[in-house]
């Protein structure tokens, strides 16, 4: 709430709600955090979760079906296809990106709650 000093308004005075510890409590920290980090964390992790078991799916089932049905063209004995470096290093990229995403969402959080007390 802005305060009018000579028909200009200079600074704020807080609300007796935003003054209050338990709102302070639960809905600058708890629904705030939930809500803006912790469920997005979940469903980007849940989400790349689901990626990474699809490309391992995939990339098994490929080699049983090159296995019952072979190539012209086969790899010798303990070298690795291409198409299975590819889904390892798609599963990598997908876990760094995930990996980077929490660490940043972590800062902000400790950011946010360290504000939120504060106040």
């Amino acid at each position: 709430m802005c305060r009018e000093f000579g028909g200009g308004y200079v600074g704020f005075v807080s609300t007796d709600l935003l003054d209050s510890h338990a709102y302070n409590i639960v809905y600058r920290i708890i629904l705030f955090i939930s809500l803006q980090y912790v469920l997005p964390t979940l469903a980007l992790v849940y989400l790349n979760w689901r990626v990474i078991v699809a490309l391992r799916r995939s990339d098994s089932y490929r080699l049983s079906t090159t296995q019952r049905y072979p190539p012209v063209t086969s790899h010798p004995p303990g070298v690795v296809s291409s198409s299975t470096q590819s889904t390892r290093s798609i599963t990598l990229v997908v876990a760094v990106i995930v990996t980077i995403c929490i660490v940043v969402h972590v800062v902000a959080l400790t950011a946010h709650v360290i504000d939120t007390v504060r106040v």
